[in-house]
C-alpha cells in the first residue's frame, strides 16, 4: 500500500492499482514516511525484539547502528 497527498487530501491505495496511475496523473504525490529516523529512535533492545519479530537473526554482540541496517536492508518499518 502507498501514501498520496495532494494538498489536505490523502489516499492510500493498492501499489499499480488503476487509482495508483489516476491519482499521479492528477498530480499527487506519493507520501514517504522517514522509517530510518523512526527507527532510530528505538533503543536496541527494542530494535532486536523487532528484527526477531519479522524472523531475523542478530548476533549476540550487535551494536545499534548493525541492527538499525539489518532492519532496513530487509524493509523492516517500525509501523509492521
Amino acid at each position: 500500500m502507498k501514501k498520496y497527498i495532494k494538498e489536505n487530501q490523502v489516499y492510500t491505495v493498492q501499489e499499480g492499482s488503476e487509482l495508483e496511475v489516476q491519482l499521479i496523473a492528477d498530480g499527487f504525490e506519493e507520501l514517504v514516511k522517514d522509517t530510518k529516523s523512526d527507527l532510530s529512535k528505538l533503543k536496541i533492545k527494542e530494535l532486536v525484539e523487532i528484527a526477531q519479530a519479522h524472523g531475523l537473526e542478530v548476533p549476540n554482540n550487535a551494536k545499534k547502528p548493525e541492527v538499525l541496517e539489518l532492519l532496513e536492508s530487509n524493509g523492516v518499518t517500525i509501523d509492521e
